[in-house]
């Protein structure tokens, strides 16, 4: 189960089970916005781990399937320690002065995306190939992205 905790004024939570978006299991969620959320997913297809981006309705306590960003060169559950879950986690850089959104996600490669928008993830490169990411956060005052992982 997901449990989003809503920014004021609204101060509800909004509880939301697994199966409502077909998904496996989300180890990760990053808020985008107030009515916007990304879960970092397995979502028991082709390209199974990524990340489902929804829309929140509060007054229906629902979710809505907006898009969906696959992992490029997932570790899978390689990494994984019970009980918590595999590796696979978002932060949110955002740009105050032009008002954009970007979404990096680490899970052995690392991927950058706008999360309201309909394209395809940039696949981050210059780092070295032994490099596996797990995690990553955001300073969007410093202008400052941080990954952790393997090498």
């Amino acid at each position: 189960m997901a449990q989003i905790i809503l920014p004021a004024p609204s101060r509800r939570s909004l509880s939301i089970r697994n199966q409502r978006l077909g998904d496996i299991g989300y180890p990760d969620v990053t808020l985008v916005s107030p009515q916007v959320a990304a879960f970092s997913a397995d979502v028991n297809a082709a390209e199974r781990f990524g990340v489902v981006v929804s829309s929140i309705d509060i007054d229906s306590q629902s979710l809505g399937r907006d898009r969906y960003f696959p992992s490029n060169n997932s570790v899978g559950f390689d990494f994984v320690i019970q009980p918590a879950n595999f590796p696979l986690t978002s932060s949110l850089y955002s740009v105050e002065s032009s008002g954009r959104k970007y979404l990096y996600v680490a899970n052995g490669g690392i991927t950058v995306q706008d999360p309201e928008m309909d394209e395809e993830p940039v696949v981050v490169t210059g780092l070295s190939t032994s490099f596996e990411a797990l995690t990553v956060d955001v300073n969007s005052e410093r202008a400052l992205v941080v990954f952790g992982g393997l090498l």
